[in-house]
């Protein structure tokens, strides 16, 4: 029974992992234009591969990562959430 728990402690562990990883690269790779582009455009436009607005979103995660980082950098903490995913 404690392996269960402790399976279940690793996998969560894991999981927690890559997502702050994810929320890491997201800030490193903030670009206050970005949030320019995303206010003018519409979620299909965003969605679409091929679209000019997919190409020209400077950061590495697409528009989800620039909301992220837009919501951490400029809303809450400003560059000092990059400690936060090291955390």
């Amino acid at each position: 029974m404690a392996t269960t728990a402790n399976r279940k402690n690793e996998i969560l562990g894991l999981v927690l992992m890559a997502l702050m990883s994810l929320v890491g690269l997201s800030i490193l790779s903030y670009d206050a234009g970005d949030m320019g582009i995303l206010a003018g455009t519409g979620i299909r436009e965003l969605l679409d591969p091929t679209g000019i607005a997919s190409a020209r979103i400077a950061n590495l995660l697409g528009f989800v990562g620039a909301y992220i980082a837009h919501g951490f950098v400029t809303v809450l903490f400003g560059y000092g959430t990059i400690v936060l995913p090291v955390i």
